[in-house]
């Protein structure tokens, strides 16, 4: 109850985050590279790494030594990629690389 609890905080935050910004601003920045990065993208990387965060806060540590067991590291981790799967299907994102 309580992962799903703040990871629909976090869905929630980042919808509210992303559409607001999509709709106000159309500015770009330049990165050192000068590659352009979009307003669209940043939205989007920040709602990512608020899932992530959501979710490894709700999941519990990779570390085996914090966790206790290698069996938790594993439960922890699977949990980690539910969450996170299920989170960015709802969000309508785009998977990402896990970490």
């Amino acid at each position: 109850m309580i992962k799903k609890t703040i990871i629909a905080v976090a869905l929630t935050t980042t919808f509210a985050a992303t559409a607001g910004a999509a709709v106000v601003s159309t500015d770009t920045l330049q990165k050192p590279d000068q590659t352009t990065v979009t307003n669209a993208e940043r939205d989007h990387s920040l709602a990512v790494s608020k899932i992530k965060r959501a979710a490894k806060q709700a999941c519990g540590t990779f570390h085996r030594t914090d966790a206790g067991s290698l069996t938790q590291v594993m439960k922890n981790r699977a949990c980690y990629n539910e969450a996170l799967e299920s989170a960015m299907a709802k969000a309508g994102l785009k998977a990402t690389a896990h970490s």
